[in-house]
């Protein structure tokens, strides 16, 4: 059995060594063609070596280089150099070479992102990056100084005009705030202005002017108030150190049964903005009398202006008569009465980050921890603006500054909401990439941008009055990117209209609790929640405790009873226009019996506030 076997062996073997012998002579055996899946032919189950990349893959299968070891960038398996996609902290994720930092960009390596440590400046510049050196604002040195212009005696204005009595005492029974064309376009009227009863230097006989009512809603009042535009610039009263303007403002306080509540308010207005170098009206309570019949109680105040002495910004014409340019300086005001304004004078703002265009805002958080969405979208640009005849829709001014607008509003925002940091450029038309220098990247990348003291100011403002109309109007600031501007920093200041402050309407009635930190005013809120806003607000209100700004407040109400309430307030003025309660005050309010009433509720008002408000940031 065993020899049959072996045979049998021998016999194959022989034939398929004759096989083999005779393809030999022939073509011979084809090589596997090899057709490969993850690197294993399927043919002929062969791994491949791999010997020869190209880009990264094998040039025969086809299969791509995991790069799993590197040495000094290059791949030690196939020789690609590495991508550097990913760095972290300047280190490539994937082969860990360190970034040699060859080219900056906006103060960060321009490859791996890593800020530039900023370890040497020349010239106010890094020499490594070239981003400039960011240096601290200074804090203005306060000077709590102002002294209220009170008198024994009431001053008195004299108007005298031949026709403008018709429109001082004209009744208009409402006001549209949609359609302008329903309201009535109040025009100038010649007169003359005569103050006496007053301190021997400020007298004035007979200077001509203009005089016309102003204002919104309060024009429905039977007691208007008027603006003053004289022929030429006239001090009035001794007012803002005897400042010479054209333009005056005398403001009714008819809803305001105090007769308190604007003096007040700009007195702490001079306390706190004037005391940091920043514009707020001076003001002075007078007896107005029209073509030589009493007229009541008035506050004279400053028109809210561009001007050497209010808002010193760059006009166009301080460049050239008539100039078209955007490197001037801007008044503007957030207003909800904008679309009453001309076209080139108006524009809006959607505060939303993403989309200049949308009909939508972004949310904001309120310091009570709420969510709001801005509704109020609309400005009146109050300086001046220029554009060719019959071209106002092509305003470049107008333009420009809404354009800034929107972009400086979106540079806070990303940076409050989602640690993304811009700056603008040269032109300040367009936002670039920014890379702050210091630990507080939020506070240095807006305080590029924004005098954040005088929105300390603001806001405190407007923390104390608790005013009615904060969502919607009276909010002013300015910019200026005139030749000789000392900065283009967005500045807040000449704060105005306080007759419905002061717990007047079922705003803040009680005087407790936060009011400003959580109304949907987009400005106030953009940096409530940051610690660093929160505690310069504290040191300012603590800086002002020092200096009696609140005890001086209360001392000056008591003040104005002492001299004028019985006299002026009482026998004179409500004497002719009658002790009417306005149908918006609250309803404690509306059950006075009197001025004393009014009086004391506004001083307990205030008192109570300032309490309040130490028991937050005094602690």
């Amino acid at each position: 059995m065993k020899q049959i076997f072996a045979k049998t062996v021998a016999l194959v073997c022989a034939v398929m060594l004759v096989l083999v012998m005779f393809v030999g002579c022939g073509e011979g055996i084809k090589p596997c063609e090899h057709e490969y899946v993850n690197g294993v032919c399927t043919k002929c189950e062969k791994v491949c070596t791999h010997e020869a990349y190209d880009n990264g893959v094998c040039t025969e299968c086809n299969i791509v280089c995991k790069h799993k070891t590197y040495a000094n960038g290059i791949c030690a398996e196939c020789g690609r150099v590495c991508t550097h996609q990913a760095y972290v902290n300047g280190v490539c994720t994937v082969c860990k070479i360190v970034c040699e930092h060859e080219m900056y960009e906006n103060g960060a390596c321009a490859e791996c992102g890593t800020p530039c440590p900023h370890e040497k400046y020349e010239d106010g510049k890094c020499v490594t990056c070239g981003a400039e050196e960011y240096i601290e604002p200074e804090k203005p040195e306060p000077h709590y100084d102002y002294a209220p212009h009170l008198s024994e005696k009431l001053p008195r204005i004299d108007i005298t005009s031949e026709t403008f009595l018709e429109d001082a005492t004209r009744y208009v029974p409402s006001y549209d705030n949609d359609n302008p064309a329903n309201n009535i376009d109040w025009q100038y009227h010649t007169c003359t202005v005569t103050v006496s009863e007053c301190e021997e230097e400020y007298a004035l006989s007979e200077i001509a002017a203009g005089v016309k009512v102003r204002g919104n809603w309060t024009t429905t009042y039977p007691k208007k108030p008027f603006r003053i535009k004289f022929d030429k610039k006239q001090s009035m009263l001794g007012l803002n150190d005897g400042a010479k303007c054209k333009s005056w403002v005398l403001l009714a306080d008819y809803k305001d049964i105090s007769l308190e509540r604007n003096s007040v308010a700009f007195y702490l207005g001079q306390q706190i903005f004037g005391s940091d170098g920043y514009y707020c009206s001076d003001y002075r309570q007078v007896e107005l009398y029209l073509n030589g019949q009493y007229w009541g109680v008035y506050l004279l105040a400053e028109q809210q202006q561009v001007n050497e002495n209010r808002i010193a910004i760059t006009e166009p014409d301080d460049i050239e008569k008539g100039y078209q340019g955007t490197d001037i300086g801007y008044f503007i005001e957030f207003d909800g009465y904008y679309n009453l304004e001309a076209y080139s004078e108006r524009f809006s703002c959607n505060y939303n980050y993403l989309d200049q265009n949308s009909w939508s805002s972004s949310p904001l958080t309120l310091r009570n921890g709420y969510t709001v969405y801005p509704n109020q979208f609309g400005f009146t640009i109050k300086s001046d603006v220029y554009f060719d005849e019959g071209n106002e829709a092509n305003c470049a001014q107008k333009h420009f500054i809404k354009n800034y607008t929107w972009n400086l509003y979106k540079l806070c925002y990303e940076a409050v909401y989602n640690h993304i940091y811009y700056q603008f450029n040269e032109g300040h038309t367009a936002l670039v990439p920014y890379t702050p220098v210091t630990g507080n990247p939020v506070e240095e990348t807006v305080s590029k941008v924004i005098d954040i003291r005088s929105l300390v100011d603001t806001y405190i403002m407007n923390e104390i009055v608790c005013d009615f109309d904060i969502e919607w109007s009276s909010f002013l600031m300015d910019v200026d990117f005139g030749p000789n501007a000392k900065d283009n920093l967005l500045r807040f200041e000449a704060p105005w209209d306080f007759d419905s402050a002061f717990g007047l309407r079922y705003a803040c009635e009680n005087a407790t609790g936060l009011y400003a930190a959580n109304k949907n005013n987009p400005w106030l809120l953009i940096f409530i929640n940051e610690d660093w806003f929160w505690n310069q607000v504290k040191e300012k209100w603590q800086e002002m405790n020092e200096a009696n700004v609140q005890a001086d407040a209360l001392q000056y109400l008591k003040a104005l009873e002492e001299m004028y309430s019985t006299e002026y307030y009482t026998d004179r003025n409500f004497a002719k226009w009658g002790f009417v309660i306005n149908g918006e005050s609250t309803w404690e309010i509306q059950q006075f019996k009197g001025h004393g009433d009014a009086a004391k509720h506004l001083y307990n008002w205030l008192r109570t506030r300032f309490s309040y408000l130490d028991s937050v940031w005094n602690s």
